[in-house]
């Protein structure tokens, strides 16, 4: 990827135009791992062995690895080309240590399985696109002629910006152990059982910092000059004190305009069983299992933020802003599944699953007093400076799904051909939807159960042994993915009917005076970034050099048309439509992959040279309006790779 250095045009509200000589350069995105995995196996006896096996990375990337196609100035850039204001990197390193104990018990097997994960995680990205949006440029901006004027910094002073320049910075570790202990009966009866217990616990710790508030942050020198009738000063952000903080300390020189500081994770024991019933034996077989799973979630910690009344010109920790976090719930339930199998010859089995899944909820940041009651912040306004439609939740619940599939796996041609094909049907309800809408609903990003979607598709796999060295497999899916409701953002309010034109309980349908499309798009409507089709093909052969065995290989692959975001967001296409908002929808056109490879063997020995994305296609994976510009990530360019291996 290519930065050309670019100057910004002047934003919304009078900020000086900034200029990115500093990063400009070719080639400036970089990758690098580097690793190392080792495994230790213990026979203990005839019955029961034991593995360990330790993985350690680390990973360094440096850049961006997404284009814009124009500039902030409408200027074409060239493929492979972005822009960015602020360094960009991510450093990510984890250490696993996991056993797998197996035991046989005479007419029980048993296996226990547990693994402990650390992993410390630290990345930054520009974000000065937000700094020259109507909402973010007053983040810039002091005095009374900014964007919210006097209510909002609470400053007759004549106005002063600064240059749009922003990032923002995400460290995180993780920690997550799980344990599993199961037991199975003899596999030769014609009834059998598996049944277990499973336990995890998965701990975050992360400290988020938007640092995009160039106003300078109060110090002894200017906030003797601000006192005096010079430009503001802010004070600094930080922790709420008395809840739970990775770093409690203030974020002095680190523009941060707002950030959070806590600590969130989950623990879930589950238990769980399965029968197999031969109905006929070796011929038409009965599976039922189901599973019980106890799950609590928590988090603790604070948001801060600096753009708000009352933090002007006061000396640092005078002042802080923010609200304390400490939210916990819990739930339990059960998961089964069912499935009949027929072997209608040793060579064509059919089948039939039903299955259910979920996928657990979570929190909203969220006002939390220490006497544990929650408030809820409103947003979405009916008109400027009116009520507050919608009180953002602090919590959003499960989604859940269930699935009926029909399938049959096959044989064919004394084995020279196999062919797997699956029909299903699934039924996703509520799905979590997370919305970052800053010009309707505020600057933070807040999760809500939304849409079902009713999901219809079917899977074909081919592999056909044409020749003794010839082989080709391909394999391919068709999805329709068809919205089946029509929930909207219902007003929560608790302004009367007189003050708030859009009453508890109905669509909110105007905010700041305009319309406003349903966040959760309509009936009918395709899912977001759910391609109708896609397959791929490839064809491997085998031939003797010598004393050598020779391979080689080409295969392609396709992804038909996709889009973003749902049918009735603006549409980011349009020539006539400013990028304002962070919910344009654009389509994603189909494209096509190429691959190939080829080798040699020798006794333990393997040489290999492979070309991924042979035509070097930039096509685009994804496109949005997420960073105030469009914005595309492309297919990785083409990679070479020669590599050497022998196994021992």
């Amino acid at each position: 990827m290519s930065v050309p250095v670019i100057q910004t045009p002047p934003a919304p509200y009078g900020n000086p135009s900034a200029v990115n000589a500093g990063l400009a350069g070719t080639n400036t995105n970089t990758a690098a791992f580097q690793g190392g995995r080792l495994s230790a196996l213990w026979k203990i006896n005839d019955n029961w062995d034991a593995l360990v096996q330790y993985n350690t990375q680390q990973f360094n990337a440096h850049g961006y690895w997404a284009m814009e196609p124009l500039d902030p100035n409408g200027k074409a850039l060239q493929s492979f080309e972005t822009m960015a204001f602020s360094p960009a990197y991510e450093k990510d390193q984890y250490n696993s240590t996991a056993l797998t104990v197996n035991g046989d018990l005479g007419f029980l097997k048993a296996v226990y399985t547990g693994s402990y994960l650390d992993r410390h995680i630290d990345g930054q990205q520009d974000y000065s696109n937000y700094l020259r949006s109507a909402s973010g440029s007053a983040y810039a901006c002091t005095g009374a002629g900014s964007v919210f004027g006097s209510y909002y910094w609470l400053s007759k002073k004549p106005t002063t910006c600064y240059a749009p320049v922003g990032a923002w910075r995400d460290q995180v570790q993780n920690t997550h152990q799980s344990h599993e202990f199961r037991v199975t009966t003899p596999t030769d009866k014609r009834l059998r059982a598996l049944v277990g217990a499973f336990y995890e616990n998965f701990i975050i710790y992360d400290r988020m910092d938007f640092n995009y508030l160039p106003v300078p942050q109060c110090n002894e020198q200017n906030l003797a000059i601000s006192l005096a009738g010079g430009p503001d000063c802010l004070v600094a952000p930080g922790p709420m004190p008395g809840f739970y903080a990775n770093d409690p300390s203030l974020r002095v020189n680190t523009h941060t305009a707002f950030g959070e500081d806590v600590r969130r994770g989950y623990s879930q024991t589950a238990f769980f069983g399965s029968v197999d019933f031969d109905l006929i034996p070796d011929k038409l077989i009965l599976t039922g299992g189901t599973r019980h799973y106890s799950y609590d979630e928590f988090e603790q910690g604070s948001e801060y933020y600096s753009s708000t009344t009352g933090v002007l010109n006061h000396p640092n920790g005078s002042v802080q802003k923010g609200f304390g976090i400490n939210l916990k719930k819990s739930e339990s339930g059960f998961k089964s599944r069912g499935n009949l199998t027929w072997h209608i010859t040793p060579d064509v089995m059919v089948y039939y699953t039903y299955s259910e899944g979920f996928r657990p909820g979570g929190f909203n940041r969220t006002n939390t007093h220490f006497d544990g009651s929650i408030h809820e912040s409103g947003v979405a306004r009916y008109t400027v400076g009116g009520p507050k439609q919608f009180l953002k939740p602090y919590g959003y619940q499960s989604d859940n799904l269930t699935n009926n599939e029909v399938g049959v796996k096959s044989e064919w041609l004394d084995h020279r051909l196999q062919v797997n094909a699956t029909v299903y049907r699934m039924n996703w309800k509520d799905v979590q939807l997370p919305l970052f809408d800053p010009t309707h609903l505020g600057n933070t990003t807040f999760v809500v159960n939304g849409p079902t979607y009713r999901v219809e598709g079917l899977e074909l796999q081919i592999v056909a042994r044409l020749t003794e060295g010839l082989t080709i497999q391909g394999s391919s899916s068709w999805n329709s993915t068809d919205q089946t409701n029509t929930p909207c953002l219902v007003s929560s309010g608790t302004a009367s009917s007189a003050s708030n034109p859009t009453p508890a309980g109905a669509c909110i349908t105007q905010i700041l005076g305009q319309p406003y499309a349903n966040p959760f798009g309509n009936k009918g409507d395709r899912a977001a970034y759910s391609p109708a089709l896609q397959y791929n093909v490839r064809a491997h052969y085998d031939w003797d050099v010598g004393a050598y065995k020779a391979f080689a290989g080409v295969g392609m692959a396709y992804t038909s048309w996709q889009a973003n975001e749902p049918a009735n967001f603006p549409n980011g296409d349009d020539p006539n439509q400013v990028v304002n908002t962070t919910l344009l929808k654009y389509k994603i056109p189909d494209y096509t992959t190429y691959d190939a490879m080829v080798g040699l063997k020798k006794d333990a020995w393997t040489a290999q040279l492979s070309i991924v994305n042979l035509t070097n296609n930039d096509a685009a994976t994804s496109i949005s309006s997420g960073q105030f510009i469009k914005q595309v990530v492309p297919l990785r360019p083409r990679v070479i790779t020669f590599g050497m291996g022998y196994n021992f």
